[in-house]
């Protein structure tokens, strides 16, 4: 139940985010003010995260220092690219929701479930499991059957038409 709800969660953060980033970086607003960069977007939001995160960790009791083993340059040899590369992504996409259509753009970010588990397994030899390959071919599926319901002519509807003026 605790993971049913988490994922939901999650789902419901996400939804939240792309809706914010999509107003944020859209037309004009009601004052008449112009839109955010998704530069801006992103930047304020890793900096809400991150701070979050920080301030999270040190309230449990969780950043108590490196494991012995790990020196601290090579620590920062592995997070600093992985932050850069986590960024970039972040900005990347932020700018796709800002200049595409949203249910397009959200087919395509959806991909990286199933490229996550494709690029661990090239870069770190991990053996996806069962469930995770299940879940990729669903991400596919649901993709696949989306973009085609996008490129089929619309039928027209039964019944009487409407009147025309």
């Amino acid at each position: 139940l605790l993971a049913g709800l988490a994922a939901l969660g999650s789902a419901l953060g996400s939804a939240l985010a792309h809706t914010f980033v999509r107003r944020a970086t859209g037309p004009r607003d009601s004052r008449g003010r112009p839109p955010d960069a998704p530069e801006t977007v992103v930047l304020a939001f890793s900096v809400v995260v991150v701070g979050g995160a920080l301030l999270v960790g040190l309230a449990r009791g969780e950043l108590r220092g490196l494991p012995p083993s790990l020196p601290p340059a090579r620590a920062l040899a592995i997070l600093l690219p992985m932050a850069l590369v986590g960024m970039t992504g972040q900005l990347l996409l932020s700018a796709a929701y800002a200049h595409a259509d949203a249910p397009r753009t959200a087919i395509v970010g959806y991909a990286r479930i199933p490229l996550g588990l494709l690029a661990d397994a090239l870069l770190w030899g991990a053996v996806a499991e069962s469930s995770s390959l299940l879940g990729a071919l669903l991400v596919f599926a649901a993709g696949w059957l989306l973009i085609r319901e996008r490129r089929s002519p619309r039928a027209p509807l039964e019944g009487p038409s409407p009147p025309q003026r």
